[in-house]
Parts: C-alpha cells; structure tokens; sequence
C-alpha cells in the first residue's frame, strides 16, 4: 500500500494514466486506477495541495505584483493555474465521457480554486494555523465534486 506523501506526490499521475487507458479502450469510469470516483478525487486534491504548497512562492510573488508589470511572472502564474485546470478536466472528463467540455472545464475550475483558495489565508497571508484542516478540507472538496460529477453524468 502506498503512504499518503507518495499519492499526494504521484497518485494523479496513475490516476491521469488510468483514465487515459480507459478513454483509449472506451472504458467508463471506475474499473481500472483507483476503482472509485471519491478516492480518486481525494489522491487528485491531495496532488493539487501539493502542487499549491511547492508553489507557494510564485502565488506570493504574482499576489504581491500588479497584473502585466512582469510579464514573466503573469506567464509563468497562468501556466501553473491553467495547467492544473487542464488536468482536472481532462480527469472529469475521463470520467463521465459524456459530460460536455464545458462543464468539466467548469467543475475544474471549481476545483482548482477551491484548492487555491484553501491556501490563500495561510500561506500568502501568512496566518499560524490552517482555518479548516487538510483531511476535513478535502472531505468536503471531494463530495461536492463527485455530486456534481455525477449528477451531472
């Protein structure tokens, strides 16, 4: 079995190849990677804090920069965020084929600001402790994603 560091750190890597398995055999969501939409997305959230927390000092530097005076920094902040936009849809997209590409770029979106937002208050403002816990966070980002996910499938 493998440590919570090591998915947070490659799980969305098996989860992205699983999927991409499936969409290449038409296979649904669910019979190859994690074999369940909750876990999966709770590897994905895990995977997207990570990312966040690694690049903590280039939200702090662009929260910090007025829009267009860098365009290095402007460059460099929208490839990380729409990168992980881009990830996440194509995962929902993985797994619920038939929900339009809008809406799995919408939920992304929710997705990855949702996470974002999960670290705006204590790491680019520097706060002691985290409002909601990691775990508890998750829990609740993992549940609205996945009823989204599948009332909208």
């Amino acid at each position: 079995m493998f440590g919570r560091q090591f998915l947070a750190a490659h799980g969305v890597r098996i989860v992205l190849k699983a999927h991409a398995i499936r969409s290449d055999a038409g296979i649904g969501g669910g019979e190859i990677g994690l074999d369940d939409l909750r876990a999966e997305l709770t590897v994905l959230g895990r995977y997207l804090l990570t990312v966040i927390d690694e690049e903590i000092e280039l939200m702090q530097i662009a929260a910090r920069t007025p829009a267009g005076r860098s365009k290095r920094l402007d460059t460099a902040y929208a490839a990380l965020v729409d990168g992980l936009n881009a990830e996440l849809a194509d995962w929902i997209g993985a797994w619920a084929p038939k929900l339009a590409a809008q809406d799995c770029a919408v939920l992304a979106s929710l997705g990855v600001n949702g996470i974002l937002g999960a670290r705006f208050a204590t790491s680019l403002f520097h706060q002691r402790e985290k409002s909601v816990p990691d775990d508890r966070y998750l829990a609740e980002w993992t549940a609205l994603l996945a009823h989204r996910i599948e009332s909208l499938s």
